[in-house]
């Protein structure tokens, strides 16, 4: 009898075994050992605790209702429940958890009984062991599987970062990998980098506004959770708004925006791993964004050189190619504008028997002055030839530009017209700087405005008046860059000293004179950058005064 007896526990205890060799989950295996020891014991009470995070927890508890799975090991709890028989698994001394049942209705448990339990709780010792180990192993390889997720994620995201040349499609994408990778269905991307256009993308998440969060997130450096959150106003408004991890952008030190995520499903939490993915994904896409302005000032910039190119040649080819020769006056003009276009304008224009000598100072720069320009004269040279007295075209002049342009573009204009031959002449002088005529003796007259700068109000009248170009007189037509030059002590130039140099140089050959007039601009200013367009037009009649 005792031999089949010992035969029976031996076959149970092979039998048991082999089923908790072959449990690989730590809960099933001990769900399995409690009824295996239960049902051959025929007892209707047991308990089964194992150690998780250091601290005893029931695993598994029948028949005994005070007994909760999950809650802490309580030996005397366990013992009220009814748990007469309390069996350590693994060493004596230092258990990995307890087996415990009621009394069998045998009475004790008999030597062979003990027996059969320790070699039981010892195979189960292992088998947690090992299926500790394989949950480890398996818990490892899921993280590992994840992070070269994750690692694949940033890589495929750098090389569509890569390609893109818009913020706009940097934010797009930015988003789309976070609701992919998180699973989330309310969000937000948001920049404000100085200089640049904001880039907004947001879905279910409305009521933050940029700046506010420009302000408040300018101090984070790493993504963190809103929960985490010092300042009680930014916390209550994120969580408000149900936005559950905040991911900052920074490009080098300065944080030029933000990527909100809302709540994952099933309540599921965002790990530090999930952290420290945001924190990659945030560094690749403030490079995007950096990258993409970049290429938009870049393009900008090469736009706006190509309209100065383009203004540049407008206003080359506006000028005359060459100043017309006239037996016994010499005429020579030069423009330097203080940019890529200026607004100055010179031009010399068949008029009946004499010619109309015209210096222009063009409101605004650009494009825009170029047009205004070309506009300005073409209606000269179309009016010119209209056998009109001069004041009546400045007037016709005026009104159709005024028509035809913005309020704030007009033009200043001094028209002289001049017949070679004679050296009678009269002029207009259409709110623009005072011409000087040099007479051979050294005494200078003012040629005085006569009227508003054209194009300015409608309906202006405007007055002729008549000069003499005697022999070995000089006229000077010029724009303002010229007698409002600055020295490094933002000094002007002033007409005094364009009246000294043009006396100094009065017998010499026109393109001396203009040539001395701009060397003594630029010994004037020095240093001093080139603020306005520099234009001058210098007439002298040859001969001797008499």
């Amino acid at each position: 009898m005792t031999g089949d007896y010992e035969e029976t526990h031996l076959d149970a205890l092979i039998e048991s075994a082999q089923l908790l060799q072959r449990a690989l989950d730590v809960d099933e295996l001990l769900r399995h050992l409690l009824r295996s020891v239960m049902g051959r014991f025929l007892v209707r009470r047991g308990v089964v605790a194992i150690e998780t995070a250091g601290e005893l927890r029931i695993a598994h508890a029948r028949g005994a209702g005070e007994l909760v799975s999950g809650a802490s090991f309580d030996r005397a709890a366990v013992q009220r429940a009814g748990i007469d028989i309390l069996l350590p698994i693994g060493q004596q001394a230092n258990p990995i958890g307890y087996l415990g049942i009621s009394r069998p209705a045998a009475g004790e448990v008999s030597a062979a009984d003990q027996q059969f339990l320790d070699a039981l709780l010892g195979i189960a010792s292992s088998g947690i062991a090992t299926a500790k180990a394989h949950g480890e192993t398996t818990r490892l390889n899921e993280i590992l599987e994840r992070r070269v997720h994750e690692l694949r994620t940033l890589l495929d995201l750098g090389r569509g970062f890569t390609s893109a040349l818009d913020p706009e499609e940097v934010a797009n994408l930015l988003a789309l990998t976070l609701a992919g990778q998180w699973a989330v269905r309310r969000y937000a991307i948001v920049t404000w980098k100085d200089g640049t256009a904001p880039v907004e993308k947001r879905k279910g998440i409305h009521g933050l506004d940029g700046s506010a969060l420009r302000e408040a997130i300018a101090a984070m450096s790493a993504p963190c959770l809103t929960a985490e959150i010092e300042a009680d106003a930014l916390r209550e408004q994120l969580q408000k708004e149900e936005v559950a991890a905040v991911v900052p952008i920074v490009s080098g030190e300065t944080v030029i925006g933000v990527a909100l995520a809302g709540e994952r499903p099933r309540n599921l939490p965002y790990s530090e791993t999930d952290l420290e993915f945001a924190a990659g994904l945030a560094a690749q896409a403030a490079v995007a964004f950096e990258n993409a302005w970049h290429f938009q000032v870049t393009v900008e910039k090469e736009k706006l050189e190509k309209e100065l190119q383009l203004a540049a040649d407008i206003q080359r080819r506006l000028l005359p190619a060459a100043m017309p020769a006239f037996d016994g006056m010499e005429v020579v003009a030069r423009t330097r504008p203080a940019r890529h276009v200026g607004g100055d304008y010179y031009d010399v224009v068949p008029f009946g028997s004499e010619h109309v000598f015209c210096v222009a100072d063009v409101s605004g720069k650009g494009i825009a002055a170029s047009l205004l320009m070309s506009n300005f004269q073409a209606t000269l040279r179309a009016l010119a030839s209209s056998g009109r007295p001069l004041a009546e075209i400045v007037a016709r002049m005026n009104d159709l530009m005024w028509a035809s342009t913005a309020a704030n573009k007009y033009v200043t204009a001094i028209f002289v017209a001049i017949d070679p031959a004679t050296g009678d002449a009269h002029y207009v002088n259409a709110g623009h700087n005072d011409g000087f005529l040099l007479r051979a003796d050294g005494s200078v007259e003012q040629l005085k405005a006569t009227g508003m700068s054209v194009g300015l109000l409608p309906a202006r009248p405007y007055t002729e008046k008549e000069i003499v170009l005697a022999p070995g007189d000089l006229l000077a037509l010029y724009s303002d860059g010229v007698t409002e030059a600055n020295d490094p002590h933002e000094n002007e130039f002033e007409s005094e000293r364009l009246i000294e140099v043009l006396r100094t140089q009065q017998r010499a050959p026109a393109a001396a004179i203009v040539e001395s007039v701009y060397a003594a601009v630029d010994a004037f200013a020095a240093t001093a950058p080139q603020y306005d367009d520099i234009t001058l037009m210098v007439i002298t009649r040859s001969g001797e005064a008499s």
